[in-house]
């Protein structure tokens, strides 16, 4: 899960715009209990569970962000801001 400094850690968008890991916090919190629920059954060593999670929450969160800039390009190319 997000503690200390990661949550400072911004993303940046197209013209400027960026997102701050904090504001995406409650969604990774509830995708981590979900992997985690998922996966206890599966692997019994918990640094190894951790791990596991941890490769899924940044795949998940490399997918979200792609999403948004695709969307966040989309909508200025189609109201003629670039």
């Amino acid at each position: 899960m997000l503690q200390g400094s990661n949550q400072n850690r911004n993303v940046h968008l197209p013209l400027g715009q960026s997102i701050a890991l904090k504001h995406l916090a409650p969604f990774i919190e509830r995708s981590y209990r979900r992997y985690h629920d998922m996966l206890l059954n599966v692997i019994s060593e918990p640094a190894e569970l951790k791990a596991a999670i941890n490769v899924l929450l940044e795949k998940e969160i490399r997918a979200g962000i792609q999403t948004i800039r695709y969307q966040l390009s989309t909508l200025q190319t189609t109201n003629g801001m670039r």
